[in-house]
């Protein structure tokens, strides 16, 4: 009995254990895991760049965690917490000696492991220059350069998520601050350079430690708050080297629109969005329609409604001047929470038809003025009648013709309101939705078995009428036949 309670005993010691085992072990499971180059974005500067806020904006829109600091900061706080560290153009000179006097500060936490991007254009409208060298030991001049080269073209930072251009970089007032000089950094790339020789560099990336240092002369923040004629942006480049190496992971998405659209048609556009296979609601914060080479464009972003998760629809009523030609749809997305921030960029394009005649398009229903329109081997689309002047030609064994700005199309009569208002000399008068319309009484023999009341008896009337005459007229004409045949006549 002692030997089986010593059993008992023992058993109970060791369950105990296994299960503390067992308890610790799944504890430690649950545990985050810990960034070793932190979580954010720093964003160092005094005064706005050029009067505009245009890094916070850009962080904002993309869901990007950041903190705000000054020249005060500099050097007292702790910089392991972020991923990644930005130095804003355009600062009053305490800011640019404070940096000069904190180089070592900024290095050690590249050194780390941590991302440093230096927007290195100085003199601006804050008055500020740059002493000595730059954090990394880059060499810098002031001059002022207005046209760019990509030296790199497969770089992210002209890539992603805006595909840049050469020209886009050319004629900010003034596109670049400066360039850097020899010595060069031992481990660097060349992205941009100035286009003409020497062909000095603009924008280069530097390996340090275990991190790096992005670096760039240009007035980045100047043309993105600056709108050029087409109201965007002069360049969105400054949304590429704010989302370059930042914390952030890429947010699925995809736009639906169609192939082929119509003038006057209310066209549905459709957008997904789904992080690891998982649809999410995404928080989309622009929608542009391009057109004309990307030199038009229309703000649909107010036109955006959510449909479920994941899912939502962009409605936009093409008009009826619409120019015929390619558009291009872009949507731009962002997904925070936690520690999870994910941003995404999606286009999708397609081709305006100026008609619809000889497409064979059929009306199935009309709801509230709203066409539903079926378009063999190409879809449905939804027009609004009034605005594509819909007006009913003929009728003809119960389908009717409309003429409209798109083109021609039939629809059953009945989806019009078809009705006889009158018959005459056998012409019935049809009264319609969509106008007035005139046709043989042969071509609606189901509209006038519709007719009400009094016109048919008007109709029967006639047609009554129209026999009598007939028959008096033969009996006329037998009478007439009889006296010529009278003898003696």
């Amino acid at each position: 009995m002692r030997k089986n309670s010593l059993k008992i005993a023992t058993l109970v010691i060791i369950g105990f254990f296994c299960l503390a085992t067992i308890t610790t072990l799944a504890n430690a499971a649950v545990v985050a895991p810990v960034d070793r180059y932190g979580f954010g974005v720093a964003l160092f500067k005094d005064a706005d760049p050029w009067g505009y806020p245009a890094n916070e904006i850009v962080l904002k829109r993309y869901g990007i965690p950041y903190d705000l600091y000054n020249s005060t900061d500099i050097g007292n706080v702790d910089l392991s917490k972020y991923a990644k560290v930005v130095i804003a153009s355009d600062q009053p000179q305490e800011f640019y000696d404070a940096v000069n006097v904190s180089r070592a500060w900024f290095e050690e936490y590249v050194e780390k492991g941590g991302v440093l991007e230096i927007h290195a254009a100085d003199l601006g409208w804050n008055g500020g220059s740059w002493v000595e060298l730059l954090p990394g030991g880059i060499n810098y001049t002031h001059v002022s350069r207005n046209n760019i080269h990509i030296e790199l073209p497969s770089h992210p930072i002209v890539r992603m998520p805006n595909n840049i251009t050469d020209s886009e970089l050319d004629g900010w007032s003034s596109s670049a601050h400066g360039y850097f000089i020899s010595p060069y950094p031992p481990e660097y790339i060349e992205i941009l350079n100035l286009e003409s020789a020497p062909s000095y560099p603009v924008c280069i990336e530097v390996s340090y430690g275990n991190g790096t240092i992005i670096a760039s002369t240009q007035t980045l923040e100047f043309a993105y708050g600056v709108t050029h004629e087409y109201g965007r942006p002069t360049s969105v480049i400054l949304e590429n080297f704010l989302l370059y190496l930042a914390p952030y992971e890429e947010l699925n998405m995809e736009v639906n629109v169609g192939t082929v659209h119509f003038r006057g048609e209310i066209a549905e556009f459709y957008v997904k969005t789904s992080l690891h296979g998982n649809a999410i609601n995404a928080s989309i914060w622009d929608a542009t329609l391009y057109y004309e080479n990307g030199t038009q464009h229309v703000d649909l972003l107010p036109n955006v409604e959510v449909i479920t998760i994941g899912l939502y629809r962009i409605t936009y009523t093409i008009p009826a001047n619409a120019p015929t030609g390619t558009y291009t749809l872009s949507v731009k997305a962002s997904f925070r929470t936690g520690m999870t921030t994910a941003t995404g960029h999606a286009t999708a394009s397609f081709v305006i038809s100026p008609t619809l005649t000889a497409q064979n398009a059929y009306i199935t229903e009309i709801k509230d003025n709203i066409a539903t329109i079926i378009i063999p081997d190409l879809g449905t689309i939804k027009a609004n009648l009034t605005e594509i002047d819909a007006k009913v030609t003929s009728i003809d064994d119960g389908v009717a013709t409309i003429q409209t700005d798109l083109g021609t199309i039939k629809t059953d009569v009945s989806n019009i309101n078809a009705k006889v208002t009158s018959i005459d000399d056998g012409v019935a008068t049809i009264e319609t939705d969509l106008g007035t319309v005139k046709a043989s009484v042969d071509d609606v023999e189901a509209l006038v078995g519709g007719m009400d009341t009094t016109t048919q008896n008007t109709y029967w009337f006639s047609i009554a009428a129209a026999a009598l005459a007939a028959l008096a007229a033969v009996i006329a004409i037998i009478v007439a036949v009889l006296v010529k045949k009278k003898p003696g006549a």
